[in-house]
C-alpha cells in the first residue's frame, strides 16, 4: 500500500515564509545551544591540560568552534529571509561567478564594519 503524504498543517504550505520562519524559530534554542555546549567543552578540557602544564590550541579549535556554529547560522539565515536553507542554497549556486563575488565582498565589508564598530565600542576611545 503506496504511503499518501501528509497534508501539512500550515493551509500554506510548508515553503511559506511565514512556516519556515516558524520552524527555524523553533529550531534556533538547539541550534544556539551547540556551540555554547562545545565551547564550554572545549574550556574545560583545556583547563584540565593546563592541570598537566599542557594546552589544546591549534588549527583544530577555530575549525572545531566553526563546525557547531553551522546549523545556528543556516537557522538565522531561514529566519531573516523566510526561505528554507536548501532553496538559497540552490538559488547560490545559481548566480554568475560575478555576481556571487559582488554579494560575497558586500556582505564580508559590512561584517567586517559591523566587527569593527564593535571593537570601537568596547574599547574605550572617544
Amino acid at each position: 500500500m503506496p504511503l499518501e503524504p501528509q497534508p501539512s498543517p500550515d493551509p500554506r504550505g510548508p515553503d511559506d515564509p511565514s512556516s519556515v520562519r516558524r520552524r527555524a524559530l523553533r529550531a534556533l534554542p538547539l541550534a544556539a545551544a551547540a556551540p555554547v555546549v562545545g565551547i564550554a567543552a572545549l574550556l574545560g578540557a583545556n583547563e584540565m591540560l593546563a592541570e598537566q602544564g599542557q594546552s589544546f590550541a591549534g588549527p583544530a579549535v577555530p575549525i572545531f568552534v566553526g563546525s557547531l556554529c553551522v546549523p545556528l547560522l543556516a537557522k538565522l539565515s531561514e529566519l531573516v529571509s523566510g526561505v528554507p536553507f536548501r532553496q538559497l542554497a540552490k538559488s547560490w549556486g545559481g548566480l554568475r561567478g560575478w555576481q556571487r563575488a559582488v554579494i560575497g565582498g558586500v556582505a564580508g565589508l559590512a561584517a567586517l564594519a559591523m566587527f569593527g564598530a564593535i571593537a570601537f565600542a568596547v574599547s574605550g576611545i572617544p
